[in-house]
């Protein structure tokens, strides 16, 4: 009962370091979990603490995601709640690796992330992926997936009626369009948006991730 206090009051918070703050104390009166619902529990915890300290402190982060993957691995049984468990701690080390410059791998653990987002129909975290992936992809020159990433994030968008979902991705083409040098439909697409105040008008990877 307390420790799902302490986790409302974390994601009520607007300041990071107090959310941290809340979800590290959620996690300390997390008992070793022993049910189902316990596991879970606990994966989540670890997971929204990683997310929130990677800017801060990767190597903790890391070690946090770590210890979901493991946990939530050892727990699979090919139910849902563990693969959301292990797509988010993936999702967390992948940006701890881009963090440390490692574009490559962090797009691999993106990859297979999306995959089991995929699995269990999450377009929320699809199009969250398909962002991160279209940068990582834009900043390591091959536009060709960063364009194909970008496409995704308008499908998925069209689809669940998500504006945001499409806005971000007609920016990923647009980013493509700008450093290719096109002018298709698609830089045509985004030129309509941005005039529309839609779209960030300053194109670069930081605006994608």
């Amino acid at each position: 009962m307390v420790r799902d206090v302490y986790k409302r009051q974390a994601q009520t918070q607007f300041l990071y370091t107090e959310a941290i703050a809340y979800y590290q104390r959620a996690l300390d009166l997390c008992p070793v979990p022993t049910t189902t619902e316990a596991i879970c529990q606990r994966v989540d915890l670890l997971n929204k603490l990683a997310a929130r300290t990677v800017t801060q402190d990767t190597q903790h982060a890391q070690a946090l995601a770590d210890q979901a993957l493991v946990l939530a691995q050892s727990e699979l049984l090919g139910s849902d709640p563990y693969r959301l468990g292990i797509a988010e701690a993936k999702h967390t080390i992948a940006n701890v690796m881009y963090q440390y410059g490692n574009y490559a791998q962090s797009i691999a653990l993106l990859q297979a992330a999306y995959a089991e987002f995929e699995r269990v129909g999450d377009s929320k975290h699809m199009v969250a992926l398909a962002v991160n992936l279209a940068g990582g992809y834009w900043i390591l020159g091959n536009y060709e997936q960063a364009e194909a990433y970008s496409h995704q994030m308008i499908s998925i968008g069209e689809a669940t009626n998500d504006l945001h979902a499409i806005t971000r991705g007609y920016l990923g083409l647009a980013m493509v369009c700008e450093m290719l040098k096109r002018e298709d439909e698609e830089a045509v697409s985004y030129t309509h948006l941005h005039r529309r105040g839609i779209l960030h008008h300053d194109l670069k990877p930081e605006n994608m991730l």
